[in-house]
């Protein structure tokens, strides 16, 4: 089966909708000792045939898996919304890493903003107030471009960690 036409199958609308939302976003990475790292992520944005994906991740906080996905490309990223818990996780080949933009700059990215507010709502839906959702914002963000080769269910259940294929 072509890859690239499978991602494109799995991927349909409903999910990349979902996965562009306000969504709660971790990336992980491993470094050569295959130690790991994880950050979240600050918005996803899809290429308009759904094989590449473009994350924000924050520049601070996610300096090691920034660093890792600079030394050996391989990506991961979960994308789960908080108030069930539906989950899908992504892996691939990271092909790009961006400048990085300041917290004045991510104003102008309509993606990161539209993101920024759908989380926050989100995150005040379970309980959280305005001022914690706040409070996780990262200072300065660096763009991240993925090839995505596999896509799995990770929603809580018995097909948690079930390959979607097309």
């Amino acid at each position: 089966m072509n890859q690239t036409n499978s991602i494109s199958q799995v991927l349909n609308q409903q999910l990349a909708k979902f996965i562009c939302s306000g969504v709660a976003i971790v990336v992980a990475s491993r470094n050569q000792r295959l130690e790991p790292h994880l950050c979240r992520a600050w918005a996803a944005k899809l290429s308009d045939d759904r094989q590449q994906l473009s994350l924000y991740l924050p520049t601070l906080q996610g300096r090691s898996c920034l660093a890792d996905l600079a030394q050996n490309r391989q990506f991961c990223a979960v994308f789960s919304r908080p108030t069930d818990y539906f989950s899908l996780q992504l892996k691939g080949e990271c092909i790009q890493i961006g400048a990085d933009i300041s917290q004045q700059q991510c104003q102008g990215l309509d993606e990161v903003q539209l993101y920024w507010q759908q989380f926050s709502q989100a995150l005040q839906d379970v309980g959280l107030t305005q001022q914690q959702s706040q409070s996780l914002w990262a200072q300065g963000i660096t763009p991240v471009t993925v090839a995505i080769e596999q896509c799995f269910g990770q929603t809580p259940g018995p097909d948690a960690g079930k390959e979607l294929t097309g």
